[in-house]
């Protein structure tokens, strides 16, 4: 994982899109999300660019955001470098590309990319506003949506994300008790942090309904 230096921090949302978004699973950092224009994610365009030469322009935009990841969780297996397209919605070729079928009125303004560097495989993520699935109980919150993940066989992933924003910390952990799931964060997140948490995820499958990982998500402003 990409290191960096000591930063000041304040509480802010994604829609600031001013900093790193760093993911918490089973209290560790999983995941840390940079800005494109930052000497981190340039690093990180790079890495995909080399590994994927058609990938040589990726959508420039001063809220995209790239972040570099192992296989912690299903229905990913190796390192890999996820870039996401904030406050565009997937064009129709890509949607067509990986056989998505989705509405234009349910899609989200955003979507990702994930970029296998073990293997030839990018995955597509696709954010909705709602599912057409059975879900376990999920917590309710002030904004609530989904992503599903595609192959370019036109395969979806069983696992599906949900992501809920506006529940306190304290709701999120009484909710993993009762269904035994590992809460996210680490007991001795500081105060700060724990102000700049902007959303929750919580992975499921489609199928069983089994829970997967539960991911907490931290900005952090970042001095460049």
């Amino acid at each position: 994982m990409i290191k960096v230096g000591a930063r000041k921090v304040r509480p802010a949302s994604r829609q600031e899109l001013v900093g790193r978004d760093d993911v918490y699973v089973d209290k560790r950092i999983v995941r840390q999300d940079y800005p494109m224009q930052s000497s981190e994610g340039k690093v990180l365009c790079s890495e995909v660019k080399s590994a994927y030469p058609d990938y040589t322009k990726l959508p420039f935009g001063s809220s995209n955001l790239v972040g570099a990841y192992d296989g912690y969780r299903a229905p990913y297996e190796n390192s890999s470098v996820s870039f996401y397209n904030m406050l565009t919605k997937p064009p129709l070729s890509l949607r067509e590309r990986y056989g998505v079928s989705e509405s234009e009125v349910n899609l989200q303004p955003w979507y990702g990319l994930k970029f296998d560097l073990t293997k030839d495989e990018v995955m597509f993520k696709c954010v909705i506003k709602t599912i057409d699935c059975r879900k376990p109980e999920l917590p309710k919150g002030i904004d609530t949506f989904f992503a599903t993940t595609h192959s370019i066989d036109e395969s979806m992933s069983d696992w599906v994300d949900y992501y809920v924003s506006g529940v306190e910390p304290e709701r999120i952990k009484a909710f993993c008790i009762a269904k035994g799931l590992k809460y996210p964060m680490p007991e001795d997140m500081s105060a700060i942090d724990v102000s700049n948490i902007w959303a929750w995820g919580f992975v499921f499958d489609k199928n069983t309904l089994e829970y997967g990982a539960v991911k907490g998500y931290v900005r952090v402003r970042i001095e460049q």
